[in-house]
């Protein structure tokens, strides 16, 4: 449909991607920008909320706008953002940050996401040091 993909890019071409993301669930009822950029999926016992990016196509042109212009502003919101329901969101910008910060090379403090478990338990790991080299091959 012409006219609701005229409607998204003029949508996309209006919003201020740094406001739309750090006003998650913020947006007065008169913000139908961000009701064609973002999604609100309902957990299947109606007892949370999680936010995702309307389509890949607008979460390409999203990422792409804060990449280039509010790569502090992200690194921050992902280190800082606490509301469980931006987890979402908040992989898909801290994906290319950390791809770009793996490329850089540098001494990494980093932890399994998975305990030893033993008699059912699940035992936090110690933080470990990754060294790469910039431009390292992952295998």
């Amino acid at each position: 449909d012409v006219t609701a993909q005229a409607s998204l890019e003029a949508a996309l071409a209006r919003t201020s991607m740094l406001s739309l993301v750090l006003n998650l669930g913020g947006s007065g009822k008169d913000d139908k920008d961000s009701d064609r950029l973002l999604e609100i999926k309902v957990n299947q016992d109606f007892t949370g909320i999680t936010y995702a990016f309307a389509s890949p196509y607008v979460e390409g042109i999203v990422l792409q706008k804060l990449m280039a212009s509010h790569k502090l502003a992200m690194r921050i919101w992902c280190q800082t953002a606490t509301e469980s329901q931006a987890g979402g969101l908040r992989g898909v910008i801290f994906e290319p940050l950390g791809h770009e910060a793996l490329r850089a090379g540098g001494v990494f403090t980093i932890r399994r996401l998975e305990g030893r478990r033993s008699g059912g338990e699940v035992t936090p790991m110690p933080l470990m040091t990754l060294d790469l080299a910039r431009d390292a091959q992952l295998v």
